[in-house]
């Protein structure tokens, strides 16, 4: 029997000991990437709070798969928590050297860059897969590979016998949990014990109807199933992930550093896949401190693209909602415009979308507008105008930054 199985069926006792587990692993893992006892008790609280609870141990199968969950989970915690404090810590650097800031006369963890820490902690230190680093960065697998093997001939360099990394490791171990995770701990496993409890009385109760629970969850199970069944064909966001109410207007609100914010409003009606992917993507907060790379004075103005480049974007891909696609969408490409980017393939946008600065209607039935801007169109303009007309990718250092994009609902 799994050791989640056990914790779940067994005592108190056994319940604890499994939370244990889980909350030093999460805890070690946080200190090490973030190297702040304060930050890494914070998402310690948050990483657990979210898994030990009674609805959501039930969707694990077993302690490995939890296990893997809370790495997740904390590993993009942590990201987060070092991009508030310096939003260009995970940003590529403009010649892929990804040891250039290292410091080889200090400790192990002060001499690596946020990704090359990240990096060693994850795949070295806990043994988990690059994917991992991949999700929470959004950095493709081929860019995190590279900064992996210059990482090895950092380590070459810097700790040969690997004392170093021998001694980061024992530090972790050796790691007391701060007292103030224990605050956390009691309410938690004291609601499991409650829903075990009341879950042993209600199958008491319930024995005399067994074949009808069984039909009953037989009937649920099925329409959980129908129900979840996966938008996403062959790679391809085919459907909406969100209802829209009808009764209600949506709005992003796009926060540009040092510039101000542009608020759009979205148009579900004519788009509804691409406006769904659009908030979803928002609201995971990919599009943060993301740049627009491409600006074109006199037409547009291009972003979202994690890594900065003109292919940058999720593994997924959405339909093209447009009429040489097949499919209705009655929206125009005029001055503040928002559309999606895409490649020659008509089912290849996936995440970075442009802002018309002027009318260009020649795009109109090719590429799929979703939106338009109603409040801070002179800041496209300000970004446009001191750009060239020429088609040209803008460099690093100069490009405009999202520092969140926003969804806002609003009644009718």
């Amino acid at each position: 029997m799994d050791n989640l199985e056990k914790a779940l069926q067994g005592s108190k006792k056994e319940l604890n000991a499994l939370y244990s587990k889980a909350e030093t692993k999460i805890f070690h893992l946080a200190y090490a990437l973030t190297q702040k006892k304060e930050s890494a008790s914070k998402i310690t609280s948050q990483v657990l709070s979210s898994l030990f609870s009674p609805d959501a141990l039930k969707a694990f199968k077993s302690y490995a798969e939890l296990e893997k969950t809370a790495v997740n989970k904390t590993v993009l915690a942590a990201k987060q928590e070092a991009a508030k404090e310096n939003n260009r810590a995970f940003r590529l650097p403009k010649d892929m050297n990804f040891i250039s800031e290292a410091d080889p006369e200090g400790k192990l963890a002060d001499s690596l860059s946020p990704i090359t820490r990240f990096i060693y902690v994850v795949t070295e230190v806990f043994g988990a897969d690059l994917e991992v680093v991949c999700t929470a960065t959004k950095f493709d697998k081929k860019t995190l590979l590279t900064a992996q093997n210059q990482l090895k001939e950092h380590f070459e360099t810097v700790d040969p016998s690997e004392s170093q990394r021998k001694a980061f490791k024992e530090e972790l171990d050796s790691l007391p949990l701060p007292a103030e995770l224990e605050k956390t701990k009691a309410p938690i496993i004291a609601k499991l014990c409650a829903a075990r409890k009341e879950k042993n009385k209600r199958i008491i109760l319930a024995s005399a109807a067994v074949v009808f629970c069984i039909a009953v969850i037989a009937v649920v199970v099925v329409a959980a199933v129908i129900a979840a069944q996966n938008p996403i064909k062959d790679g391809i966001l085919v459907k909406p992930t969100m209802d829209f109410d009808p009764a209600k207007e949506y709005y992003a609100e796009i926060d540009i550093k040092d510039l101000g914010k542009i608020t759009v409003k979205l148009e579900p009606d004519s788009a509804p896949i691409t406006v769904s992917n659009f908030i979803e993507l928002a609201r995971d907060g990919f599009y943060d401190n993301v740049g627009f790379h491409r600006i074109i004075n006199g037409f547009m103005m291009q972003g979202g693209s994690p890594d900065g480049s003109a292919n940058g974007g999720p593994e997924r891909r959405i339909k093209g909602e447009f009429s040489s696609n097949g499919i209705d969408n009655p929206l125009k490409h005029t001055r503040g415009a928002i559309s999606m980017a895409r490649t020659s393939v008509p089912d290849s946008a996936g995440s970075q979308f442009f802002i018309m600065h002027q009318d260009k209607t020649h795009l109109d039935g090719d590429y799929a507008v979703f939106g338009y801007v109603t409040e801070g169109i002179e800041i496209v303009d300000e970004i446009c105008g001191s750009a060239s007309a020429a088609d040209t990718t803008i460099p690093p250092e100069d490009r405009p930054v999202m520092n969140t994009v926003k969804i806002i609902v609003k009644d009718k």
